[in-house]
C-alpha cells in the first residue's frame, strides 16, 4: 500500500503525463488546420477513404491515453488531499501506508489496453494501405 507522499508522487507523474499528451496532441493540431488552412474544396483535402479508418482509430487511440491519465490524474489528487487532511503531519505522510482498491485503477487500465489496440490496428490499416500504394495493386 502506498503511503500519502507516494501517492502524491503518482498524481505528480499523471499530470506530467496529461500536460505531456495534451502538448503532443495540440501540437498534431496545429498540423492538421496547417492542411485545413487554405480554401480548397473540402473533399480534396479529405484522406482517401481507405484512410479514414486508421485516422478514425488513432484519434480515439489518442482520446484513450488522454483519459487514463486524467483519470489517474483525478483519483489521486481526490485520494491525496483526503489523506493529506487526515494527516497533517509530514513524517505520517511519509510512513503510513494507505488504503488504495485496486478498482481505482480499473478505467485507466482498460484505456491503456484500448489504446494500444486502436493504434496497433490503425497502423495495421495504414500498413496495409502503404503496401498497395507502393505495389500499385
Amino acid at each position: 500500500m502506498p503511503t500519502v507522499f507516494e501517492l502524491s508522487k503518482w498524481h505528480n507523474d499523471a499530470t506530467t503525463k496529461v500536460s505531456n499528451i495534451i502538448r503532443s496532441l495540440g501540437l498534431s493540431e496545429v498540423g492538421i488546420i496547417w492542411i485545413f488552412h487554405n480554401d480548397t474544396d473540402f473533399l480534396q483535402v479529405i484522406p482517401s477513404g481507405k484512410l479514414v479508418i486508421p485516422l478514425i482509430l488513432v484519434i480515439i487511440g489518442l482520446a484513450c491515453d488522454l483519459l487514463q491519465y486524467v483519470w489517474q490524474s483525478l483519483i489521486t489528487h481526490i485520494l491525496y488531499r483526503k489523506y493529506e487532511r487526515k494527516y497533517p503531519k509530514r513524517k505520517d505522510r511519509e510512513e503510513k501506508e494507505l488504503f488504495y482498491s485496486p478498482c481505482n485503477n480499473c478505467f485507466s487500465y482498460f484505456m491503456f489496453y484500448s489504446k494500444i489496440l486502436l493504434v496497433i490496428i490503425s497502423y495495421l490499416f495504414l500498413g496495409v494501405y502503404l503496401f498497395r500504394f507502393l505495389l500499385h495493386v
